[in-house]
């Protein structure tokens, strides 16, 4: 059967190869993995590419190869795929999430943990605005979080402490408030804590909307 001039027949085939590559790697099955992802981008070739789907069907392909490299110790290349697709900046939070995280792991096996910590810190911003707007992934934030504190330093390191403060306290949990350096994004949050009112400002990036939504619950 000829699908090759059905756009639409096409575009699932394709994410039907991109699913199953995924739930091969989960499953550590490299090789089928890697022919699944290959199929999905032969099928992605015939797509029209100005379809916002089909454009998310190859990021999300590109970002499974990313994290297949990098479990096969293909680490570089694996990294620069990501970072390839991650500077199309067309990618919906749970995806960038998959992808930062990704990063967080190569650049754990590089040995570059302060790069790590960062890539963690941010794929917790993006779970977080996953869970902002209903999903239950509380869980992926407070542990992408926990990785970042416990391989970072400096304002990275306390950016994630006092995060996790602040969750742990809307919580209900009495939490003490961490006095490590900050960077100036985290510094109202802490304020907030400290029961101080400080203006929210315009989130400008992940890290501020997290902050900003903290802060709001923390008011209540």
């Amino acid at each position: 059967m000829d699908i090759s001039n059905d756009d639409g027949l096409l575009s699932n085939v394709a994410r039907l190869h991109l699913n199953k590559g995924l739930l091969f790697t989960k499953a550590e099955k490299y090789n089928e993995s890697a022919n699944e992802f290959e199929k999905a981008i032969q099928k992605y070739d015939l797509l029209d590419k100005t379809d916002p789907q089909n454009q998310s069907i190859i990021v999300k392909t590109y970002i499974g190869i990313g994290r297949l490299l990098i479990k096969n110790d293909k680490v570089e290349e694996g990294m620069n795929t990501l970072k390839e697709v991650l500077e199309k900046n067309i990618m919906e939070p749970k995806w960038k999430s998959f992808c930062l995280f990704a990063l967080g792991s190569g650049y754990e096996k590089q040995q570059n943990p302060q790069e790590a910590s960062k890539h963690y810190l941010l794929a917790s911003a993006n779970e977080f605005i996953l869970f902002e707007r209903g999903s239950f992934v509380l869980h992926n934030v407070i542990s992408y979080l926990e990785k970042a504190k416990s391989l970072g330093e400096g304002t990275i390191k306390g950016d994630a402490e006092l995060l996790i403060a602040a969750i742990s306290r809307l919580q209900g949990k009495h939490t003490a408030i961490p006095q490590g350096a900050i960077s100036s994004k985290i510094e109202p949050l802490k304020d907030a804590l400290e029961g101080q009112n400080r203006k929210m400002k315009i989130a400008e990036d992940e890290i501020d909307f997290m902050v900003e939504c903290l802060m709001r619950d923390l008011s209540m």
